[in-house]
């Protein structure tokens, strides 16, 4: 553990204690956790994880005393318009971490801009809660469900009262970068925001994600392909909003096999020869598209 020491605003509150080793704080189901309506209808409200963190943490994160310490992840959904009906935030455990039974804030922003709060921005919801489980993820159900049509959702917690010296967890590696790009921190109650990747290297400090997630319905919410390889007679494709049920087209043509849906992993498996999933020979271009309750994904090309 050290404090930072010299005469700045930031150097005096902001406090890092890195960990030795990374570690779960969550099973690594809900990573891609995904839940899809039944009917076929692509404009159904479906529900999205909203998430920028890799399910790890290597270091906790405070104030030093004084209360006001918030920290907050720019979240955005696949589609629009887009219902948060629920924030989920691991709270940093340990001898100067959060302890069971400890309050909190939760605090909602609306950002039609997509580029983070703004100083003084008042909140869009603003409710107290208790801490139940330090070190896993914490589930809260919004009082009213908030809606946007454009833009991302600012959500974080609050520490009006100084429960803990390091109340957040921060993860170095994340799913969105530059790390931290999407992560804020306010040290006086929102008067002033500070972007994680802008603020920490000044003072020799590694960016961080915070684990701080939402849930959303979300219509009209199409698969996304993210990476796709083919290797041992075995086609791994990774993305989001993918689901056992998927339909697999390759260059055209819909393959004729078991599709399985590792959700854990947040991909899908399809086991097959060349042949059998219409792959051109190696080394050339293929064409994926997914299909989820009748919403195809964008083209993703690939080389088997």
């Amino acid at each position: 553990m050290f404090g930072l020491k010299s005469h700045s605003y930031l150097s005096i509150l902001l406090i890092l204690v890195f960990l030795s080793v990374s570690f779960p704080v969550i099973n690594a189901q809900e990573l891609s956790e995904y839940k899809a309506s039944q009917q076929p209808n692509p404009q159904v409200a479906k529900e999205q994880l909203l998430l920028i963190d890799d399910n790890s943490a290597e270091g906790r994160y405070g104030g030093t005393g004084n209360p006001g310490f918030g920290w907050f992840n720019l979240l955005k959904p696949d589609n629009y318009p887009a219902t948060l009906k629920e924030v989920r935030i691991a709270f940093s455990d340990g001898p100067r971490g959060v302890l069971k039974g400890s309050p909190i804030r939760i605090v909602v922003y609306l950002d039609p801009e997509g580029n983070g709060p703004n100083d003084g921005q008042q909140p869009s919801v603003l409710f107290a809660v208790t801490v139940n489980n330090p070190g896993n993820f914490d589930s809260y159900t919004l009082p009213q469900p908030i809606t946007i049509n454009s833009g991302a959702f600012v959500i974080g917690a609050l520490d009006t009262i100084f429960v803990a010296d390091l109340p957040a967890f921060g993860d170095t590696i994340g799913l969105v970068k530059p790390v931290g790009s999407q992560s804020y921190f306010t040290l006086d109650s929102g008067k002033n925001f500070l972007r994680v990747d802008q603020s920490f290297p000044s003072f020799q400090l590694q960016p961080v994600t915070w684990l701080i997630r939402g849930v959303a319905d979300v219509e009209g919410l199409a698969p996304i392909i993210s990476r796709a390889f083919y290797k041992k007679e075995t086609l791994k494709i990774f993305g989001r909003n993918l689901a056992g049920d998927a339909i697999v087209r390759i260059n055209g043509k819909r393959i004729d096999r078991d599709v399985k849906f590792a959700a854990s992993l947040g991909r899908l498996i399809v086991k097959g020869s060349p042949g059998d999933l219409n792959l051109k020979p190696s080394g050339q271009n293929n064409k994926l598209v997914i299909i989820v309750d009748g919403t195809a994904s964008e083209t993703f090309d690939f080389t088997s």
